[in-house]
């Protein structure tokens, strides 16, 4: 299992701890730590990891830099940037100190290919610093938690091949992601059709049986009211059986008593 004394580790901002056999659920004391940054680079297709020490930005806010394997140079130009510090600006200069005040919390968290299981905790909303969150591959269930629309400067999010239910959140809107992936979960309900989630291609979705929506098939009434009509089937039908069942313990009752009475009158 993850311990949750990770959230301790005042200078911790980048953990991978992905293609474990980690165990049970996400602390949600990991949510509380804070400290310098860690800047993951690819550079001419080589992975760089760097400590912020070493990263000539003078910033008086939050430093969020991450680049994977996934996200390449050219995609820093459309990350967003901070009032104070400019992506584009921290990749290219990479000497000099960096200002010890600044308190930055995780950028990159990769839980991936665990066996981790249970809800996302909610306080993850409070890591403002997160760039890229990686859960897919897990055993994580329940609905997707609302407050994921508060974490602004996310840039990718792998939620997939878990047991997420429910419906996709609306805040998920208001995110400016670069990359989503929710395929292979359990989602139901429209696609919200504005924001970030508007331009994302099917595949982003496939099979979650009861999403619908662009860029899946468009949702009809038959289609959303299914599970309804199947609950009132079901509903009249445990009434028949009840209404069948009390008249036949009547028809016990009545046949009992006149078979008694009339053994009392012979």
């Amino acid at each position: 299992m993850i311990p949750p004394e990770l959230g301790n580790c005042k200078g911790l901002v980048y953990l991978e701890l992905s293609r474990n056999q980690l165990n049970g659920s996400i602390p949600p004391a990991l949510a509380k730590q804070s400290g310098k940054i860690v800047v993951d680079l690819v550079v001419n297709g080589w992975p760089v990891v760097m400590l912020a020490d070493s990263i000539n930005i003078q910033c008086q806010h939050e430093i969020i830099l991450l680049e994977s394997s996934e996200i390449r140079y050219d995609d820093l130009v459309h990350m967003p940037s901070t009032h104070y510090c400019n992506f584009l600006r921290a990749y290219k200069y990479l000497t000099g100190d960096l200002n010890r005040n600044n308190k930055v919390t995780m950028v990159f968290l990769d839980l991936s290919y665990n066996q981790l299981t249970g809800h996302i905790p909610t306080e993850i909303s409070t890591m403002q610093s997160l760039l890229l969150l990686n859960l897919h591959h897990n055993q994580l269930s329940g609905p997707l938690p609302q407050e994921l629309g508060e974490l602004t400067h996310l840039f990718v999010l792998y939620l997939s091949n878990n047991m997420f239910d429910g419906m996709i959140p609306s805040s998920f809107s208001e995110l400016s992601l670069q990359d989503l992936d929710l395929s292979n979960n359990r989602l139901t309900g429209p696609i919200p059709q504005w924001g970030s989630l508007a331009t994302r291609q099917a595949s982003a979705f496939e099979n979650n049986s009861g999403l619908c929506g662009l860029p899946l098939p468009p949702c009809t009434s038959g289609s959303t009211s299914k599970g309804n009509m199947f609950q009132k089937s079901s509903t009249n039908h445990e009434s028949s059986w009840g209404w069948w069942i009390a008249l036949g313990l009547l028809f016990t009752i009545f046949f009992i008593i006149g078979f008694v009475f009339g053994q009392f009158i012979k």
